[in-house]
């Protein structure tokens, strides 16, 4: 009997994983999966490098997305899989998620401005050289520690950036519940 083994919750460098599309392939190959989704936050980009290479290697690659969004006031997350990477909604979808994420990452550099810690949207983008078009928090908390502000990303989340921390911004998404 064979067993099924796959990864369904994957982030690559287009969103804040720390392993680019090819390597996630690479190591679902090493790691004997049978499948593999891979979910970056906002953004569908990663397919176009990962969904060759699966090919290629045999790997089943299933289509999947990661959206925030707001449920009663907690954050969710909402994974999304096996869509056409085609689909004009998920496409705009992603650019919408995108700009809100645009928009946060501002309102919270402006407030680690104002807490003394000032960061330059360039610092961000350099220390992810390989990103594609999803920066988010971790990245920010990255900066952080390279800057002094924080001991780790982990301490950089607690401290300021984290849900209820000073900096934090209001942001989880813009899915919401319409009503009738």
């Amino acid at each position: 009997m064979n067993e099924f083994r796959a990864d369904l919750h994957c982030h690559t460098t287009c969103s804040d994983g720390t392993a680019t599309p090819a390597e996630i392939i690479n190591l679902a190959l090493q790691n004997k999966l049978s499948g593999l989704s891979i979910t970056d936050h906002d953004t569908i980009d990663a397919y176009a490098e990962a969904l060759p290479l699966a090919k290629e290697c045999g790997i089943p690659l299933v289509s999947g997305v990661e959206f925030s969004a707001s449920h009663k006031g907690t954050s969710v997350h909402l994974l999304a899989y096996s869509f056409g990477l085609n689909s004009e909604i998920i496409r705009n979808f992603c650019l919408k998620h995108k700009q809100r994420r645009i928009d946060r990452n501002k309102i919270i550099i402006e407030r680690l401005a104002k807490a003394g810690m000032p960061l330059m949207p360039e610092d961000i983008s350099q220390l992810t050289p390989d990103f594609h078009s999803s920066i988010g928090r971790p990245h920010i908390a990255a900066v952080m520690v390279k800057r002094g502000y924080a001991e780790s990303i982990q301490d950089a989340f607690n401290r300021y950036i984290g849900e209820g921390k000073p900096c934090f911004a209001e942001g989880g998404g813009v899915l919401r519940r319409r009503n009738p």
